[in-house]
């Protein structure tokens, strides 16, 4: 690979670094130009319905994802090895982890 083109990465690591760089100017960048006045898009409500399908549609296919995950499909052999014959699990930690992941909600959330 040539030094003109090792920028850009044999898998497209830039394009992930630009993404990265775009999302922290929406987040972090100024919310006017300096001596502009400030824009309003005209059509918020529209943009919260589709935003909320979206949104809706990803929680969705991320459940179906989830629950799809090491289902070996009707009629196959054998499914695709997704989990190593070596883990033990302990299904008694499950508790202990929802409870800790609530608590910090909860402390989240109360503002302290």
């Amino acid at each position: 690979m040539s030094l003109a083109t090792r920028w850009k990465g044999a898998r497209g690591e830039w394009y992930v670094v630009a993404q990265m760089v775009l999302i922290a100017l929406v987040f972090f960048g100024p919310r006017t130009w300096w001596g502009w006045r400030t824009w309003v898009f005209p059509y918020t409500l529209l943009g919260s319905i589709g935003g909320s399908a979206l949104l809706l549609v990803g929680i969705l296919l991320l459940a179906a994802a989830i629950f799809r995950l090491g289902i070996r499909p009707r009629g196959a052999a054998s499914c695709a090895k997704l989990h190593s014959a070596h883990l033990d699990f302990n299904d008694d930690a499950l508790p202990f982890g929802i409870m800790m992941l609530c608590r910090i909600a909860e402390t989240f959330l109360s503002g302290t």
